[in-house]
């Protein structure tokens, strides 16, 4: 007997239904405004060191945004549970534009400006304990890890900010860490979407090669050690194994089923970002090239992670048919937006990088608007399944 889910759908409607429909317009909104600041008007609004204010709105705002948006949701799928929803995403509504207004307001009290900026973070690891308890199957513990540690490491780029115990040098960790996230989720998420998308004759499945992103993964924790060690040279050669590690994976997947599926594609280009800006970072640490370094940097947090944000924001959104998903048609006009201020900013052109990025996602949020009313689609995340 087959079964399909198009048409399932979770009974709660209105925006607090799931936290995509919040998080995901807050992350494209602050992803234009923060990069808006930070370009032309960041020094006289932000009380901190504004270069340093960048780095956490961009990884642990915009980022952490995209984060309790995506897992908030997508926990439905492992607990057979309805998403977050109603009072639970309220909280973790506030406690984002909280933690936000709080690094604004240069007389903002230090101790809850910690607490703000970790709150979101635990507030989601204790909503996911949550979900996963009362569903009683399929736990995901590494996410809870990841959320509470991503809860230290705001809180603590934050106090160094306000003690002065922060350098430039110490914008690797939460980069590596965010590179860690991508590789783990979206390294199991897209070749998942792409070898369903194949399950058809003329798109045959290739060999899976799991063990190369194991070892890319190992190769990003060496780097990070080594660079706290003040070893550049390791964590170079260590950052371009795990360029190739990941390249070589993505090898194994079925490519050419994206062509003719926008959404795919734009999972592919957006995750390709990865292993280049770790090669790009590698060969910048052992050349001693800091230049191609920031350049790097913003491959990754730009161009992997702002594209991955955006691939995978634009599925709830997506229409649904019998035949899956179709993605709104200025959405890979966004897309292209963000990918073409990524190139930007590697080449030192900063404000059209600014103006391409704002520009991206000021378009991309209102294609949102169409997944913001009604019930919430079951999946949230893909589209049609059929089963025996």
């Amino acid at each position: 007997m087959n079964g399909s889910t198009f048409g399932r759908v979770w009974a709660r409607t209105g925006v607090l239904a799931a936290p995509y429909r919040v998080m995901f317009p807050l992350a494209a909104l602050w992803a234009a405004m923060a990069v808006g600041l930070f370009q032309w008007g960041g020094g006289m609004i932000v009380p901190t060191d504004l270069r340093l204010w960048h780095v956490h709105e961009m990884i642990f705002g915009f980022g952490g945004a995209a984060l309790t948006g995506y897992l908030g949701s997508a926990c439905s799928a492992w607990t057979s549970r309805a998403p977050i929803n109603g009072w639970r995403v309220g909280v973790m509504v506030l406690l984002w534009i909280g933690a936000r207004a709080a690094l604004l307001i240069e007389t903002f009290p230090i101790a809850p400006r910690l607490a703000l900026a970790a709150g979101v973070f635990w507030w989601l690891a204790a909503m996911l304990f949550e979900a996963a308890w009362r569903g009683g199957r399929q736990w995901r513990p590494g996410f809870i890890i990841f959320c509470l540690a991503a809860g230290v490491g705001s809180a603590a780029w934050v106090a160094g900010m306000e003690t002065g115990a922060l350098s430039g040098e110490k914008t690797a960790f939460p980069v590596i860490g965010v590179a860690l996230l991508l590789a783990v989720v979206g390294g199991s998420m897209v070749p998942a979407f792409l070898r369903s998308a194949a399950a058809c004759p003329e798109s045959p499945a290739r060999r899976a090669m799991p063990w190369l992103r194991v070892l890319a993964l190992l190769a990003m924790a060496i780097a990070a050690w080594s660079w706290g060690l003040g070893a550049p040279n390791v964590a170079g050669q260590a950052m371009q194994i795990a360029g190739l590690c990941l390249f070589a994976n993505m090898l194994s997947w079925p490519w050419s089923v994206a062509r003719r599926d926008c959404l795919l594609a734009m999972m592919m280009l957006g995750y390709l970002w990865l292993p280049a800006g770790l090669w790009l970072w590698g060969s910048a640490l052992t050349g001693g090239q800091p230049q191609g370094m920031v350049a790097a940097i913003h491959l990754i947090v730009m161009g992997a992670m702002g594209g991955m944000i955006m691939a995978v924001a634009a599925r709830p959104s997506a229409s649904r048919t019998p035949a899956g998903i179709r993605a709104h048609r200025w959405v890979w006009v966004g897309f292209a937006l963000i990918s073409c201020a990524t190139v930007a900013r590697v080449f030192g052109a900063l404000d059209i990088a600014a103006m391409l990025w704002i520009g991206g996602w000021m378009l991309f949020l209102l294609t949102l608007a169409p997944g913001l009313r009604g019930p919430v689609p079951r999946p949230i995340f893909s589209g049609t399944r059929t089963s025996a």
